[in-house]
């Protein structure tokens, strides 16, 4: 870590520079254990993912009450 001045800059490692595609994978394999019971979710991810998945449904039931369509969808 560097703190010069009104800047803080911070340096990852490259070792863990995996990138997108084997950050995917790790991320799923956790979740898969969340919904396996094997591992617990945490306490502090509920109310994220109840808020998540709650604007997401809100989205598509308001999308679907719009009459408004994308081009190329039949209504």
């Amino acid at each position: 870590m560097d703190d010069s001045g009104p800047e803080l800059r911070l340096t990852i490692p490259e070792h863990y520079h995996d990138g997108h595609e084997a950050h995917f994978g790790l991320v799923l394999r956790q979740f898969l254990r969340y919904l396996d019971g094997s591992a617990a979710l945490p306490a502090w991810e509920r109310p994220n993912m109840l808020a998540k998945y709650h604007v997401t449904t809100q989205g598509m039931r308001l999308a679907r009450a719009s009459p408004h369509r994308p081009v190329g969808e039949k209504s």
